[in-house]
């Protein structure tokens, strides 16, 4: 089940050639002759070890998943749906996380270095061992901490 995971999520991502930004990450409208990932439902896949470096996730749902020990590190999930997935010590680090949602996520000792964070939901997320250092967040971004520690970690803000 784990490889048939893998395998379609890879098959999505092989026959889908990312967008320069469309108006809604979920359109599945066509840019410039080109088609991003529309709102795929990955909902409680088994993705476990996975490398997906650097992929054009946007808008991918994610509910429930297995994403541990996963290689994200560079990729593209903005407004991504992660509730309640479980990303124990996952590489996210360089991730575009904008307006993605990872409320009541686990994310015990993922690297979050660098990550856009503007506008993501971390409401309930367990981040236990996390590191954030660099990572960036605005006003618009749920932390499951305060604005100070936030800063202590080594996080940035940005407006």
């Amino acid at each position: 089940m784990q490889r048939l995971s893998v395998l379609l999520l890879i098959s999505i991502i092989s026959t889908s050639i990312s967008a320069a930004e469309p108006a809604a990450p979920c359109s599945g409208k066509r840019v410039k002759s080109h088609v991003a990932i529309s709102c795929a439902d990955m909902s409680h896949a088994n993705l476990n070890r996975a490398q997906l470096v650097g992929q054009d996730l946007r808008g991918i749902k994610l509910l429930r998943a297995n994403l541990r020990q996963t290689n994200l590190s560079g990729t593209n999930l903005q407004s991504a749906k992660l509730q309640f997935t479980d990303l124990h010590k996952a590489n996210l680090q360089n991730a575009d996380l904008r307006n993605a949602s990872l409320r009541e996520a686990k994310l015990y000792k993922v690297d979050l270095r660098g990550a856009d964070l503007r506008g993501t939901n971390f409401r309930k997320a367990r981040l236990t061992g996390a590191n954030l250092s660099g990572a960036i967040f605005n006003d618009q971004t749920i932390l499951p901490f305060s604005r100070e520690k936030a800063l202590a970690l080594g996080m940035i803000y940005r407006p």
